[in-house]
C-alpha cells in the first residue's frame, strides 16, 4: 500500500494551473479585439461631443455612450488584473493627492448621472495633501474609482464621502470613506474574494479583488474599517516615495503656443487608425499613417516626424522593435505606446526603447491629446526643422 493523496493533490493543481493559463491566454485575445472596438465607439463618441453645437438631448445620449463604454473597459481590465498579478509594471513617481483630486472629478458624472434614483444628495469632502508614491497611475486611478463607485453604490439615500491623502512615517496613503449602509463582519472577510459581491445582478465580484492585487504588486496594503449603519472607510498604504513635486511635474502646453506637429499614428487597425488622424488633424497637427511596423520604420527613415504614437501589436515588426529602433536612430523623437497590452511592456523595455508614455485601450481622445501635447511642449527641439 502506497499513499497516492499527494500525487493527486499534486496532478489537480497542475491541471487547474493550465486551465488558467490556458483562459488567461484566450483573455488576452479577446482583450485585444473589445480594447479596438471600444477604442473607437468611445473616440468616436468624444470626436461628436467636440463638435456638438449645444444639442443638449444628442449632447446627453454621447454622453451616455461613453460612460456605457468606460464601465466595459473597466470590467475587461478587472478580469485581465486578476488573473495578471505577475505582470510586470512601470512604476512612476506620483502624487496621491492629484490622483484623488482628478478621480473625484472624473466620478462626479456617473453618481450625478444616477442622482435619479437616489433620495438624497452626495456631498464631497477633499483634504488632499501631497504625497509621493512609486505605481501605475492608471492602475491606481482604477483603484480609487472603485472605492469610489462603492461608496456612491452604498449610499441610496445619499450621503457624504470624505477622501483624502496623507504621509505617515515611511508611507503614503489614501482613503475613501462613506456615511452608507456599512458591512458586518463576516462580509468585510470575504469582500476580496473574486466573484464575491453584495450588488446581486449589479456587481461582478471583480473590483475589490483586483484592486487588492493592484495594490499587493505596489508592496502596499489595505484597511477597511466598517459597521453596519455606520458607513466604510477604505485606507490603501504605500510606500513612500521621497521626492519633490518638480520631478514629476508634467509638462502642460499652453494654447496660446501650441504650433502644428508632424505625427506618426502607427495602428494595424483601420478604425482605430482613422479616429486618432481626425483627432489630430483636427487639433491642426499633420499626421502620416502607417499600418504595420515595417512601414513606420520606412516613414522614420524618410521623413522627420515630432511625434509618434504607435501600437503595440503590429504585423511584421512589434511597436517595440518600431521604439528601439527610434532609440537608436531618431532619439529625440517622442514616443507614445498605445495599447491593450500595457502589462506585456517589461522594465528593461523601458531601457531599450525610447518610451515617454504608455496609454491603455480604450483611452480618451481628449487624454490621448493632452499626453500628446504635453511631450511636444517638452521636446520643442524635435519640432524644429
Amino acid at each position: 500500500m502506497s499513499d497516492i493523496t499527494e500525487r493527486k493533490l499534486a496532478q489537480a493543481r497542475a491541471a487547474r494551473s493550465d486551465k488558467l493559463r490556458a483562459l488567461g491566454e484566450l483573455a488576452a485575445g479577446v482583450a485585444h479585439n473589445l480594447n479596438n472596438s471600444l477604442t473607437v465607439i468611445q473616440g468616436r463618441a468624444q470626436l461628436l461631443l467636440m463638435r456638438s453645437n449645444g444639442d443638449a438631448g444628442n449632447k446627453k445620449s454621447l454622453e451616455v455612450i461613453t460612460q456605457a463604454v468606460g464601465d466595459c473597459s473597466q470590467t475587461l481590465r478587472r478580469l485581465l488584473d486578476f488573473s495578471r498579478r505577475d505582470a510586470t509594471r512601470h512604476a512612476m513617481p506620483l502624487d496621491l493627492s492629484e490622483l484623488i483630486t482628478s478621480s473625484v472629478e472624473i466620478a462626479r458624472p456617473k453618481w450625478q448621472a444616477s442622482s435619479a434614483e437616489r433620495t438624497g444628495t452626495i456631498e464631497v469632502r477633499i483634504d488632499a495633501k501631497p504625497a509621493f508614491a512609486l505605481g501605475d497611475s492608471a492602475e491606481l486611478r482604477e483603484v480609487v474609482l472603485n472605492l469610489i463607485f462603492n461608496a456612491v453604490d452604498a449610499m441610496p439615500q445619499g450621503g457624504t464621502i470624505d477622501a483624502g491623502t496623507r504621509v505617515e512615517g515611511k508611507t503614503a496613503r489614501f482613503w475613501i470613506a462613506d456615511t452608507g449602509t456599512g458591512m458586518p463582519a463576516e462580509v468585510i472577510a470575504r469582500i476580496f474574494e473574486p466573484f464575491y459581491t453584495t450588488k446581486g445582478e449589479r456587481g461582478t465580484g471583480l473590483g475589490l479583488s483586483a484592486s487588492h492585487g493592484i495594490i499587493e504588486q505596489h508592496s502596499g496594503d489595505i484597511n477597511v474599517i466598517s459597521e453596519p449603519g455606520k458607513g466604510t472607510r477604505f485606507e490603501v498604504i504605500l510606500p513612500l516615495h521621497e521626492t519633490t513635486s518638480a520631478t514629476v511635474a508634467i509638462p502642460v502646453a499652453q494654447p496660446g503656443a501650441r504650433r502644428s506637429a508632424r505625427v506618426l499614428v502607427v495602428e494595424d487597425e483601420q478604425n482605430v487608425r482613422l479616429l486618432l488622424n481626425d483627432a489630430f488633424r483636427a487639433e491642426g497637427h499633420d499626421v502620416t499613417e502607417a499600418t504595420t511596423g515595417a512601414e513606420a520604420l520606412k516613414h522614420l527613415d524618410k521623413s522627420k516626424f515630432d511625434l509618434m504614437v504607435c501600437d503595440l501589436g503590429l504585423p511584421e515588426l512589434s511597436g517595440l522593435h518600431v521604439a528601439r529602433w527610434v532609440k537608436e536612430f531618431r532619439p529625440d523623437l517622442p514616443v507614445i505606446i498605445a495599447t491593450g497590452y500595457a502589462e506585456m511592456i517589461a522594465e528593461e523595455d523601458y531601457q531599450n526603447a525610447r518610451i515617454d508614455d504608455v496609454i491603455r485601450k480604450p483611452y480618451a481622445l481628449a487624454y490621448v491629446l493632452s499626453r500628446a501635447n504635453a511631450l511636444l511642449a517638452a521636446h520643442p527641439a524635435s519640432r524644429e526643422m
